[in-house]
């Protein structure tokens, strides 16, 4: 790439938290508003391997794209170090299935939506992730879980990166920091 910065259109995003146990979470809504937050868990019981898993992660991301239509999808990109092969194979498949769908694919370093969200972009998981769940509740949303609330995250980075200075609650966010 010629180091010019993509531009993204639309406000209605779809944010994805893939996690390496084939769980996903999910923040869904407008940029200036509140997101609709959700977990998805595609293995369903001991016996299911990466291949069930991928399945499932396919038929739901397929259908519910189709039920959704965001404007964008912004997922998480996997760590390199902590990436096992379920993680890269969710993150192939969420990006595969927005391409087929004809939304635009942005993808977030972890870094790069902690440093905004949670103000540090190199906390370590743990902390990131009880600070996630901090930071969510702040802002007003209820995250059932770590995967939602790092969703929430992602959610508003892509925000800030697709309409500048109308995301949610910016005062509420200096206050959390």
């Amino acid at each position: 790439m010629s180091g010019r910065r993509r531009v993204y259109r639309g406000n209605y995003v779809l944010a994805v938290d893939p996690a390496g146990r084939g769980t996903c979470g999910l923040a869904l809504g407008r940029c200036g508003g509140d997101p609709r937050l959700y977990s998805v868990h595609f293995r369903h019981d001991e016996t299911d391997d990466s291949v069930d898993v991928f399945g499932a992660a396919t038929s739901f991301f397929d259908r519910q794209l189709k039920v959704w239509r965001p404007d964008i999808v912004a997922i998480e990109v996997p760590a390199p170090i902590r990436a096992s092969n379920l993680l890269l194979g969710l993150y192939a498949i969420i990006a595969g299935q927005a391409k087929v769908h004809g939304i635009p694919v942005m993808p977030v370093q972890i870094a790069s939506w902690r440093k905004l969200f949670l103000g540090h972009g190199r906390l370590d998981r743990d902390r990131a992730k009880r600070k996630a769940m901090l930071t969510a509740k702040a802002m007003g949303w209820s995250p059932a879980n770590h995967d939602e609330a790092e969703a929430s995250g992602v959610w508003y980075w892509a925000c800030e990166q697709c309409v500048p200075k109308v995301s949610v609650k910016r005062e509420v966010m200096r206050a959390a920091l």
